[in-house]
């Protein structure tokens, strides 16, 4: 099956459970969930299929679960009751679905609302950014934390350097900056953007970065200079960034730029892809004009790409909850489209053959089944703040899982089985 840019795309649905808000894992009294069937579509047109999302979920339903015990052995098991459950998770099911919960084994009050969550490479640190204008770094073994100054404005995307030791940071003050989680000091501020940072980037092992703002630039910077050596300007807003090695020939490449001499590194092959208010661009880094257009329903607010899977795949989130699934080999068009909700996609984090979605709504959860040829289902979701966005989520290299939000907390999970 192809690409179909008819509005027959094929049609699944998925189910998804909504938990009581107050329920705890250690309580033993019963509990309600609400259950509704999500649509999923195969193969359809980008624009026709969000409409079809927006209005093809099915009435939302009611079930009490009780605790598994003695009193609750004649239930059947095609009623909702509770099929696992430990000190932080529990699954519920029945004959033929289960989803799991998880709730937060740590919770850090941070003060401000936050904005972005990430995990370096070998676990040991975890850098927050949020509305107080301070980069948060928390060491995982020892649970200490530092607050590093610098930035005067919103923190609002982090970023380990693939050695664990450097960080990046964008803020809301047009501004990026490298800091050491060594000396816990900026060694480098890199300015040139005239609007809001919107998304940031690591090539290779980190000589070259690259960004994103609201100025509708798009910025290659050396990092041993603080300079600019790059950019691109584009028709519409963007609003989020991942880079990629380039797994697609079949494009008009374009003019070639010349290589920026002792500046520009681990930049051939590769494609910086932005989400923006129309949709994706990808820009090839050493090409002048994109190579891509994706167009979408609403602006892409969120992206990701998978890693070292055998097939390359780029997962969109838009502002209306709609999340759109690609072969970078062949982006025609989406090969699955499907959301948990109407609410806004914040960030995506990828694991294997599933994604982390956060969304504006309070969810965080866990679309599994996203490989070619599988139907993505909700599988998992982390219990966290009732109503407040959650805005960043990120899981470490042993599968905690960290997420922040709205609500100024940091909340940290054991890691789950996908």
């Amino acid at each position: 099956m192809g690409f179909d840019d008819s509005c027959s795309a094929t049609t699944t649905t998925t189910r998804v459970l909504d938990i009581q808000s107050d329920w705890q894992t250690t309580e033993d009294d019963s509990f309600w969930v609400s259950s509704s069937d999500r649509v999923v579509l195969t193969y359809p047109d980008p624009i026709a299929g969000a409409h079809v999302l927006a209005h093809g979920s099915t009435p939302t339903s009611m079930h009490t679960v009780h605790k598994a015990d003695a009193s609750t052995a004649g239930i059947p098991s095609s009623t909702y009751h509770i099929a696992d459950q430990s000190r932080y998770s529990l699954t519920v099911a029945t004959d033929s679905y289960s989803m799991s919960f998880f709730t937060p084994h740590t919770q850090t009050p941070l003060q401000a609302q936050l904005y972005a969550v990430s995990t370096s490479p070998n676990g040991a640190f975890l850098g927050v950014g949020g509305a107080d204008g301070l980069f948060h770094v928390l060491q995982v073994p020892t649970h200490t934390s530092l607050q590093l100054a610098g930035h005067v404005s919103d923190v609002t995307h982090v970023e380990f350097f693939p050695s664990s030791l450097v960080a990046l940071t964008g803020s809301a003050d047009f501004s990026l900056r490298i800091w050491s989680v060594q000396t816990f000091t900026c060694g480098a501020v890199l300015r040139g953007h005239k609007g809001a940072i919107s998304g940031i980037g690591i090539l290779g092992r980190g000589r070259n970065v690259v960004s994103c703002a609201q100025d509708r630039f798009v910025k290659l910077w050396h990092c041993g200079s603080s300079h600019c050596y790059r950019d691109w300007h584009l028709p519409s807003t963007p609003r989020c960034l991942v880079s990629s090695a380039s797994h697609h020939d079949d494009h008009d490449q374009g003019r070639t730029l010349a290589e920026a001499p002792d500046m520009e590194f681990e930049t051939s092959s590769t494609w910086l892809i932005v989400g923006t208010d129309a949709g994706v661009t990808a820009l090839d880094a050493r090409v002048a004009s994109p190579v891509l257009e994706l167009g979408h329903a609403a602006a892409v607010t969120a992206c990701a790409t998978t890693h070292g899977s055998a097939i390359p795949m780029l997962v969109t989130g838009t502002e209306d909850g709609v999340l759109s699934t690609y072969d970078l080999r062949q982006p025609k068009g989406p090969i699955h489209m499907m959301s948990r909700s109407g609410a806004g996609v914040r960030a995506i984090e990828m694991v294997d053959k599933a994604a982390w979605v956060a969304t504006a709504d309070g969810s965080c959860s866990r679309w599994s089944g996203l490989a070619m040829g599988q139907t993505p289902t909700v599988t998992g979701e982390l219990v966290g703040p009732t109503y407040d966005a959650v805005n960043g989520v990120s899981v470490s290299s042993n599968g905690t899982i960290s997420s922040v939000s709205r609500d100024g907390v940091l909340r940290m999970y054991e890691s789950p089985t996908s």
